[in-house]
């Protein structure tokens, strides 16, 4: 018997419990569908490791035994599960670990899990490989190894013909569309994967397809198409604290001041305590920087100025669904708000070369746009020259409403 993957409301009570306790156990179910064993063969091992979280603990004992990797060192008696579980337990610790942090962890995992799937031949293993190496490569802009391993992770894909693997690659292939703005060629690929995606994994399928969908209508001047839809999002999917940062910006952008604010207020109680530092982590906070700015929040600018400092070499990711370019725009933009337009200065400039780097064009057009307009006030030639750029490279890509504010100011 093939496996079939749940629906949204099976998702939620086999693996989650109860609906009342939804936001804690949506991260189980999430961290159990991130072992890559959803869409997998191995359809006793997934029964017994989904076993084995129902009849579990407290939440937290259940993600001890995912960090500690006992998949592969337990004393559990449970069938099946020793046998070949070590790249496994080291796919699940990659996923704990997942975030911003931990890069010489992550890489160390990802060296270890290549070795044990080259000598056992473990394909879907094999492809999780490639997809944790196109991660690091992507995140540090290596968009060079990110194309290589995306063949090789494509190749593999096409061989096992699992609707997991290639709804994978389709949502990555999308990703990189969006990246460098050939955005006709990602509403297909976006739909595409959609598609696969509801043969795997319908419940992630259509998060990720929102996220893709926001960042290509936030190119076209169009997200007033969804904003229900991103608003809706906050209830459907809780485990999902990104849907709250992509609704801030929505409003910002959009000009909504009162919903943004308010929307913006929730993130930052307890400063920003509530975005949990995963792997969509650095692209909230990047969504967040230019609603504090806009908001004129000179404090929270400050606070996320110092959380996102450590990251401006980063292309700011939430995997494997969206990406926003450099960080150091980011940074820029955060203090150009507080009033250090040389510190800003030197971030734009980061962001100006890794962008053109490895080709984000609609992040360069941006960074040259928030760039421009902050020279203003101090080098009104260099400003325009700036502007003057960021409406020729928004037009270039279609951008309209993007090169219609830029122009305003040129």
């Amino acid at each position: 018997m093939q496996y079939r993957e749940p629906s949204p409301d099976e998702s939620r009570n086999r693996f989650c419990g109860r609906r009342e306790r939804a936001a804690p156990s949506i991260e189980k179910y999430r961290m159990c569908r991130m072992f890559g064993l959803f869409g997998s063969n191995k359809r006793e091992k997934v029964i017994e490791i989904i076993e084995y979280l129902n009849a579990g603990g407290p939440d937290e004992q259940n993600l001890r035994f995912l960090r500690t990797g006992l998949l592969g060192h337990t004393r559990l008696s449970i069938n099946g599960l020793l046998n070949g579980s070590q790249p496994y337990a080291l796919d699940g610790r990659h996923v704990v670990i997942w975030g911003p942090d931990a890069r010489e962890e992550r890489a160390a995992i990802v060296a270890e899990l290549a070795e044990l799937v080259d000598e056992a031949g473990d394909e879907e293993r094999a492809f999780q490989g490639h997809f944790w190496r196109l991660e690091a490569a992507l995140e540090l802009g290596e968009l060079t190894e990110v194309r290589a391993e995306l063949g090789a992770a494509k190749r593999i894909a096409e061989r096992l013909k699992q609707p997991a693997q290639l709804w994978y690659v389709a949502v990555t292939e999308a990703l990189l569309a969006l990246l460098v703005g050939s955005f006709g060629e990602a509403e297909g690929l976006i739909e595409r994967a959609l598609g696969l995606g509801q043969r795997a994994q319908s419940w992630e399928a259509l998060a990720y397809y929102r996220m893709q969908m926001y960042a290509l209508r936030s190119a076209q001047g169009r997200l007033e198409e969804l904003e229900a839809t991103i608003a809706r999002s906050l209830e459907e999917y809780p485990g999902y604290p990104i849907f709250r940062c992509v609704l801030a910006a929505l409003y910002g952008e959009l000009g909504r001041e009162l919903e943004c604010a308010s929307a913006f207020e929730t993130l930052a109680a307890d400063d920003f305590a509530a975005l949990p530092r995963d792997e969509e982590w650095l692209y909230g906070m990047t969504l967040l920087a230019p609603v504090c700015a806009s908001l004129g929040d000179e404090r929270r600018a400050e606070l996320l100025y110092g959380l996102l400092a450590p990251y401006g070499d980063r292309n700011a990711l939430s995997v494997p669904d969206v990406a926003a370019g450099s960080v150091a725009r980011s940074l820029g933009v955060l203090a150009a708000a507080t009033g250090r337009p040389e510190e800003a200065a030197r971030h734009y400039e980061d962001a100006l070369a890794m962008n053109e780097r490895i080709g984000a064009l609609p992040w360069l057009a941006r960074t040259r746009h928030d760039y421009g307009r902050m020279l203003q006030a101090h080098d009104a030639d260099r400003a325009g020259a700036l502007l003057r750029d960021a409406v020729d490279l928004y037009r270039t890509l279609g951008m309209t409403s993007w090169a219609l504010r830029a122009g305003q100011g040129a």
